[in-house]
């Protein structure tokens, strides 16, 4: 699989690690052993390589996701339809008024 978002080839992921590149992750999770269910937050530190990268790309495989933040606003998201083997992308449109060397909490 190629990213269409990605010069750069990675036939396990739909990252976009050429434009967008995650560079810190902080994660808090709760796991309820009864109901078989993980909850939790995942906040990601990105950084904008390239003026021109419009998403950041994550690779996901079988969430509910309930929303999206970048800097603590609401953020547009789309996750994509799951591949069996691969998972899902998940699709976060960044800000228009970003740069290149930004830094976002995802």
């Amino acid at each position: 699989i190629r990213s269409k978002f990605s010069k750069l080839y990675d036939p396990s992921s739909f990252s976009n690690p050429s434009e967008v590149k995650a560079e810190h992750l902080n994660l808090k999770l709760s796991v309820d052993f009864e109901r078989k269910i993980v909850t939790g937050i995942a906040i990601y530190s990105v950084k904008v390589l390239k003026a021109d990268a419009n998403v950041v790309v994550l690779d996901t495989s079988t969430l509910v996701i309930n929303k999206v933040e970048i800097d603590d606003q609401p953020a547009t998201f789309k996750l994509r339809v799951e591949h069996k083997i691969f998972g899902s992308a998940l699709e976060i449109v960044l800000p228009n008024d970003k740069k290149v060397d930004d830094y976002f909490r995802v």
